[in-house]
């Protein structure tokens, strides 16, 4: 078994998506001299980075709209097309305009890497996938749509909808009770859960990587659990060990192969976990 760092590249990413990743990733490696020392946090990036900056942000008087949709920004026809004069969004089935100062900032997220999501659980794999094309975009891709038709400005959302097949990914977590897993991936890897980078199965057809961190990944997290989690690249392909597609299994299932591609004892395991 050969097991190498990886960064989700595939082969047909383009040289631009590389330098991306290098930027992203090269200054931080090059200052330590040590793929292990990329970012981490204690916790959960929720935890220990989302919640702290809404709490500052709550404190310096920012308006959170939760259960809030964008539906669409106003332009002001004076100036640029990307200067917008107001917000428009569904607030709890109510819709409203956010007016926008000259002197503000608007930044907006389009379109969503989550787009068309199905999920599965311990026992069951995850719902058939819809039909890709044109005519199927879900609601993510609804406002980067109607801004394109105002503008050229805002890009063609649809460059990122024509290659499903190849940007889409399986991701799943895996909770461990009163399990030696944890050991087990210490004495094979020669790390502690949390120092080592991404490992990825170099042989594995689902193209498997998983994330092994430090513990707890919760502040509240019992003693007796622990987290990992981990992704495929290709859940199209038929497992090495679980003859199945990745996205045909179930949690088990996944991690059945998880295990078996790690040498680990399956059955021990998996009695302890939820996938």
């Amino acid at each position: 078994m050969l097991m190498v760092y990886s960064f989700a590249l595939q082969p047909w990413h383009s040289l631009v998506e590389f330098r991306r990743c290098l930027c992203k990733h090269l200054a931080e490696i090059e200052r330590l001299n040590d793929v292990k020392a990329l970012d981490r946090t204690k916790y959960t990036i929720y935890e220990s980075v989302i919640m702290p900056i809404e709490s500052y942000l709550k404190s310096q008087g920012v308006d959170f709209h939760f259960n809030a949709k964008v539906t669409n920004l106003q332009i002001n026809p004076k100036e640029a097309q990307t200067t917008v004069s107001g917000i428009i969004i569904k607030d709890n089935g109510e819709q409203k305009t956010i007016e926008v100062r000259p002197e503000d900032l608007v930044m907006v997220t389009l379109g969503s890497t989550t787009s068309a999501t199905e999920r599965g659980s311990n026992d069951k794999a995850p719902a058939a996938p819809p039909q890709h094309s044109k005519e199927f975009l879900d609601d993510d891709w609804a406002l980067w749509i109607d801004l394109m038709q105002a503008s050229t400005d805002y890009g063609n959302p649809f460059n990122f909808h024509n290659n499903v097949d190849q940007s889409t990914l399986e991701s799943f977590t895996v909770t461990l009770r009163d399990s030696d897993f944890m050991e087990r991936y210490e004495k094979l890897t020669n790390n502690k859960p949390g120092t080592g980078a991404l490992l990825s199965f170099s042989d594995s057809n689902w193209g498997l990587s998983i994330s092994v961190p430090r513990q707890p990944v919760c502040s509240d997290q019992p003693s007796s659990v622990d987290v990992f989690w981990g992704y495929g690249l290709h859940p199209e392909k038929t497992g090495n060990f679980v003859h199945k597609p990745m996205c045909h299994c179930s949690g088990k299932e996944i991690l059945t192969e998880v295990l078996s591609q790690l040498g680990m004892p399956v059955d021990d395991i998996l009695a302890n976990s939820i996938t």
